[in-house]
């Protein structure tokens, strides 16, 4: 498997640990966060070189919203994988390494998204 450049955030300080820890020996280069701000921050530095935007955050809170948001405009070619909701306990860690490997074999499997231009090109109308 590639490494690859992963941005994870997640609003829970044991699951960020448990989970970055799991990526990390599986070879990945892992960047965390757990708040609105250090996500923004993150995606606005460091963006451009993301290949996966991980969350586990719920897409109908800010935290998910600006995830989304700015990982568009700041990582256009990163995968954005939404996990299911964790917490610490087990049976939900367990869900979500299984969604992880799940996620991660995928994007072996097909090329990375490209961006559309910022501008589609127009031609003539006869």
């Amino acid at each position: 498997m590639q490494s690859l450049e992963i941005l994870l955030v997640v609003d829970n300080e044991a699951m960020v640990h448990a989970l970055s820890a799991i990526l990390r020996r599986a070879g990945h280069r892992v960047i965390t966060s757990t708040t609105i701000a250090g996500t923004i921050e993150t995606l606005m530095r460091r963006g451009s070189q993301l290949d996966v935007i991980m969350t586990s955050t719920r897409l109908d809170n800010s935290l998910g919203d600006d995830v989304v948001q700015y990982s568009r405009k700041f990582a256009a070619n990163a995968r954005l994988i939404v996990l299911r909701e964790v917490s610490a306990r087990a049976p939900d860690l367990a869900l979500a390494l299984a969604d992880i490997e799940f996620a991660l074999a995928d994007i072996e499997l097909g090329p990375v998204r490209k961006s559309p231009p910022a501008r589609l090109p127009t031609g003539e109308m006869n």
